[in-house]
């Protein structure tokens, strides 16, 4: 990957390593999620406004919009990227 969290370059996460000397692992994964269960991943997020608030009815809108365009047979696959650096550190 060229890129990683918040827009660093490896050799730039490198630096925090002893002697530069990491390892960078990549995983992924999918969740297949129904809309019930992408509603309780959206809420589950700190960002995601309460349900007393008036945001909250226009997100879910706008989510549900975005689901029933995307979904197949009732549900969306939630794809993640996770990048792992692994090394001794700096001290």
């Amino acid at each position: 990957m060229d890129r990683c969290w918040e827009g660093l370059k490896p050799e730039q996460i490198a630096r925090f390593f002893a002697d530069g000397a990491m390892q960078q692992l990549h995983y992924e994964y999918s969740q297949r999620l129904d809309f019930a269960s992408l509603l309780g991943r959206l809420k589950s997020s700190s960002y995601c406004p309460n349900q007393d608030s008036p945001h909250y009815i226009p997100l879910v809108n706008e989510l549900l919009a975005l689901f029933d365009r995307h979904a197949k047979d009732g549900h969306i696959d939630f794809d993640y990227a996770t990048q792992l650096f692994v090394g001794p550190v700096n001290r």
